[in-house]
């Protein structure tokens, strides 16, 4: 399991998408509302069809400072 986590606006969504070639909204400012999924299909050394699961999800400590308890 890869795990990437940091602040809003402070490019993971855009690591995402350079890793593993997804199509995630990478702009300035709050972007990634929720949660957003990718699947990718590979081929490994035994020749056996696998699947990774990509999940984009909101930074911490938000910057509108809606719930206080959000980040906790």
């Amino acid at each position: 399991m890869i795990s990437v986590l940091g602040p809003q606006s402070s490019g993971k969504s855009l690591l995402l998408n350079f890793l593993f070639g997804t199509q995630f909204l990478s702009q300035a400012g709050r972007c990634t509302k929720g949660v957003y999924g990718s699947v990718l299909r590979y081929v490994d050394k035994t020749g056996k069809n696998k699947k990774i699961l990509i999940l984009d999800t909101e930074g911490i400590q938000s910057a509108e400072g809606r719930d206080p308890q959000f980040d906790k």
